[in-house]
């Protein structure tokens, strides 16, 4: 009973697990003693946006990967109106 309610919430929320799968965002130390932010959005294995910044702290990385997994649609929509004209 157990394995067939597992299969049928993976089922039932498919689209649901792969977005949240396909939003990246962590963080590390850097040699420099900043920290690299790697935020990645991705579209069936495909990535649309694989994205580094440097900052100096660990508040601003933090900042910077909740708010990209909220943000990341309209992070990506302003950057291909800007590099796209």
């Amino acid at each position: 009973a157990i394995e067939h309610d597992t299969i049928a919430y993976f089922e039932k929320n498919k689209m649901a697990l792969r977005t949240v799968n396909s939003i990246i965002a962590d963080y590390y130390k850097t040699p420099n003693q900043d920290y690299a932010v790697r935020c990645q959005f991705r579209v069936h294995d495909t990535n649309l946006i694989d994205l580094t910044l440097t900052v100096k702290n660990k508040e601003q990385a933090e900042a910077i990967c909740n708010n990209w997994k909220k943000q990341n649609e309209d992070v990506y929509a302003y950057l291909m109106d800007i590099l796209i004209q």
